[in-house]
């Protein structure tokens, strides 16, 4: 679908993200040669899941996210 999800992904052998949120980049309606980013919870959207089961041939990649990472720092500050 080329979403990318943020969330923690538990079960390598079949992989589960819980705590799931959408990255979504946006055009900066201000200055339209900029981009701005949201995370919107999963569990928010119109089908509202507890967690998603992944098809782990589906993954492109994963990684655990660094404490000073911008997105850590958002969900940080909206207090998730």
């Amino acid at each position: 679908s080329g979403q990318v999800y943020v969330g923690n992904l538990t079960n390598s052998i079949s992989p589960v993200l819980e705590n799931g949120y959408i990255y979504q980049i946006t055009k900066n309606e201000e200055d339209p040669t900029k981009s701005n980013f949201t995370l919107n919870p999963v569990g928010e959207t119109l089908w509202a899941p507890e967690k998603i089961y992944l098809n782990k041939d589906q993954i492109v990649f994963y990684a655990p996210l660094r404490e000073d990472s911008v997105i850590v720092k958002t969900l940080i500050e909206q207090g998730r």
